[in-house]
């Protein structure tokens, strides 16, 4: 799959018969992020539609900065970090996709940004939908 550097994507979950699985019953399966829950500075959840979720760590505290400003519930941002941080592959469709609209990903359904201190680039999730 071909992707701008810190980034990774997600498509639509196609059928096993479309997946290439790894060799072996027992194959590990690839971690889309690996990253220190503890070093993101920043988190955002953006629908193609409605209001993008936008939160910043200041002093070891998350904060809500839109669609509202408000303290945020750092436990609660703490277990989706995690759960990102554990997203596994479970198949390749293709290594070398002809373009993203096949995989409803030209406009994602949704994303989810990262910014981790010390990286220029946040890691990107895109959310896809079937084309």
């Amino acid at each position: 799959m071909e992707l701008p550097l810190g980034a990774r994507t997600v498509a639509h979950r196609p059928s096993p018969s479309q997946c290439k699985k790894p060799a072996g019953d027992d194959a590990k399966k690839e971690t889309l992020f690996t990253f220190e829950s503890a070093k993101a500075k920043e988190f955002s959840l953006e629908p193609r539609q409605g209001d993008a979720i936008h939160l910043v760590k200041e002093a070891g505290s998350w904060r809500l900065v839109a669609p509202t400003p408000a303290p945020a519930d750092g436990t609660s941002v703490e277990t989706v970090l995690n759960a990102l941080n554990g997203l596994k592959v479970e198949g390749v469709v293709t290594e070398t996709p002809a373009g993203l609209a096949d995989f409803g990903l030209e406009k994602p359904a949704a994303m989810a940004r990262v910014t981790l201190d010390g990286q220029p680039k946040p890691l990107v999730l895109k959310v896809g939908e079937k084309a």
